[in-house]
């Protein structure tokens, strides 16, 4: 039996209770509601300090905080993971999908996906995979030791995203015919990731708004998804035990190891935000 996304995140329901950032949480939906205009500082460093640290939405089943924006230019996605699981999934790469309305009204079969890091490159992701899980093992000790430890080791992770991670996917641009292209691109597509000092993995992506229609331009509600990729199937390195159906009965060593090794998403719809509206 294949299992899909939508089996995971029904069996990921209600699994969180003993998250620590549930109290945060509450206070938040888990799709985002409205539109957001962003900050007028706006940077895609990996940092949210123009934001005040502050999102529209806690998605519980994929363990992150985000919030969609925009401005005048570009469409921009934040992301935050809310635990220790969610860093060594992200690192495995976040698809931010638009899915385009056709011009001529009625549903449209194309989409405008960007993937970071791509697929490529999540060979290159050992490293910094048992970087992330000692971080989540050893985040507990708050001695003074511990604390130097736990900043050396923030101190790699992001000094390895910044030096490993050079190239995005991209698909459904016409403009950009090539899959794969590098983060010091031309076409101005930016993202950037870093661990805060939280110790939370922070994505930023930027899309020009040139290269999504002029429906979306013009104020059309459009839908889009956000996929926490995991692990690519048939992975040999894989450190996460795979689960098992007996029966009807889905069973496995653990949840977090599910969840960081299978894909999860989900979707919502926007709506651009103009300056003064």
């Amino acid at each position: 039996m294949k299992i899909t996304t939508i089996n995971i995140s029904l069996f990921l329901i209600g699994l969180f209770g003993s998250i620590p950032f549930i109290a945060k949480s509450q206070k938040l939906p888990q799709i985002q509601q409205t539109g957001k205009l962003a900050p007028a500082d706006i940077k895609i460093d990996g940092k949210t300090t123009e934001w005040n640290d502050e999102f529209q939405a806690h998605n519980l089943n994929n363990r992150i905080y985000y919030t969609i924006s925009n401005d005048d230019s570009n469409l921009y996605l934040t992301v935050r993971t809310s635990d220790g699981y969610g860093n060594e999934k992200a690192i495995f790469g976040i698809s931010f999908t638009v899915k385009l309305p056709s011009e001529k009204g009625g549903k449209s079969k194309e989409n405008v996906m960007v993937t970071f890091p791509p697929l490529s490159e999540v060979r290159k992701t050992t490293p910094i995979r048992l970087t992330m899980t000692t971080i989540r093992q050893q985040k507990a000790d708050t001695t003074n030791s511990g604390k130097k430890k736990m900043d050396s080791l923030r101190l790699f992770a992001n000094k390895y995203i910044n030096e490993t991670f050079k190239e995005i996917n991209v698909t459904g641009i016409k403009n950009i015919p090539e899959r794969s292209i590098s983060i010091y691109n031309a076409e101005g597509i930016k993202v950037a990731a870093q661990l805060n000092e939280h110790f939370q993995y922070t994505y930023e992506l930027a899309i020009p708004l040139k290269y999504l229609g002029p429906s979306i331009n013009n104020g059309q509600k459009f839908s889009y998804n956000i996929k926490m990729n995991g692990l690519p199937e048939k992975a040999p390195d894989s450190p996460y035990a795979p689960p098992t159906i007996s029966g009807n009965v889905l069973t496995t060593v653990g949840a977090d190891n599910l969840y960081v090794t299978y894909a999860t998403d989900f979707s919502g719809t926007y709506t651009l935000v103009k300056k003064g509206g």
